[in-house]
């Protein structure tokens, strides 16, 4: 579930935005993001799975200090306890992106920071 300091960043979020007209709205189906997503606007809230983070395999839910092993997050091949690798998951969004349209295609990085929000213009 979304916590306070969630709600808060969304909600902060959702008053900068607040002169902004959203036609589509797309969230990552996880509870967290779906919640952020509503928050920030009253649209209808496309799902699609291809936003879900990166998944961490069985190192889901530890904190760093529980983990033995040394593990390399940005080592393109590294899969090593289930962990999804880097070119799978960048695989995921762009294959989400290239559906979208020629506007989002512009899209050149694939890290967004918590809550953060893209702007794109149809030029």
């Amino acid at each position: 579930d979304l916590n306070s300091e969630g709600v808060s960043q969304a909600e902060k979020i959702r008053d900068k935005l607040a002169d902004i007209k959203f036609d589509k709205v797309f969230s990552s189906p996880l509870k967290r993001a779906f919640k952020t997503a509503q928050i920030i606007c009253d649209n209808d809230i496309i799902t699609d799975y291809r936003l879900i983070k990166r998944c961490n395999g069985k190192l889901e839910v530890k904190l760093k200090n529980e983990i033995k092993l040394k593990i390399d997050f940005n080592d393109p091949f590294n899969i090593v306890m289930g962990i999804d690798s880097i070119i799978d998951f960048r695989n995921r969004i762009k294959l989400f992106l290239d559906d979208l349209d020629d506007i989002v295609k512009k899209y050149k990085c694939y890290k967004l920071k918590n809550c953060e929000v893209l702007k794109y213009e149809n030029n």
